[in-house]
């Protein structure tokens, strides 16, 4: 799959985001990222690789891609309010579109995950993230919380080409430090400031919703990332 290609579902992904109502953008990444692994596959399957494997790494690639650049043009314009804004509590149409995108990546992946490349790690993270999208876009809760932490999608990129790299063979060293290096700054310095940002603000309410994101997605999330750099640094 060519850059141009990713370039064209990436500005219309985040055109739809923008200016669509949020099913419409359900449909349209489950369309977007189904079409992404059916076009891609046979190509590369046919090259040796398992079956969906690389073609995933082009899905993740264009929604990691429109996660970073929907957060980051929304920082900008809202970027005097960001400060004043509650992260358990505030509604936003382009923040619900996105989440609601995002959920359609994850279901689609899942059933790659699930049926083709299983992972056990991946499951978790995939039902654990989609189960805090559906319920706080259910309740109105969380929303900005999520929505902030999409652009950790940073490292996503960057660990697809170091994947890309070791599968054909060539020197990948200096993608995997850096890498290693994206990974650790959006993860964990950039992760763990919004974590303690979120951690403080839901321990102050009284909302069921806000604490279930807490105990049951935003630490064990964390704890994942913690698996994810282990193996990272015994892959070096």
């Amino acid at each position: 799959m060519e850059f141009c290609d990713k370039l064209f579902f990436v500005s219309l992904s985040v055109f739809a985001i923008s200016a669509l109502p949020t099913p419409y953008c359900f449909i349209l990444s489950l369309i977007t990222h189904t079409s992404i692994l059916l076009l891609t596959d046979e190509t590369y399957h046919h090259k040796g690789f398992k079956k969906y494997s690389y073609s995933s790494r082009n899905s993740s690639d264009v929604n990691a891609l429109i996660q970073i650049v929907v957060v980051s043009m929304w920082l900008v314009v809202n970027a005097p309010d960001v400060g004043s804004l509650s992260l358990v509590s505030h509604e936003d149409e382009v923040i619900a579109n996105c989440l609601t995108y995002m959920l359609g990546y994850l279901i689609v992946d899942l059933g790659v995950v699930v049926f083709h490349l299983f992972s056990y790690s991946f499951v978790l993270h995939h039902i654990l993230i989609a189960s805090s999208i559906v319920m706080s876009l259910a309740h109105g809760r969380c929303l900005l919380s999520l929505f902030l932490f999409m652009l950790e999608e940073i490292s996503t990129p960057f660990l697809n080409s170091t994947w890309r790299t070791i599968k054909m063979k060539k020197d990948h060293r200096k993608i995997s430090a850096v890498f290693g290096l994206v990974f650790v700054l959006s993860r964990f310095v950039y992760g763990s400031f919004v974590t303690r940002a979120v951690t403080r603000q839901i321990l102050e309410s009284n909302n069921v919703v806000d604490w279930i994101n807490l105990v049951l997605v935003l630490y064990p999330s964390r704890l994942l990332n913690i698996v994810w750099l282990v193996k990272i640094i015994g892959m070096a």
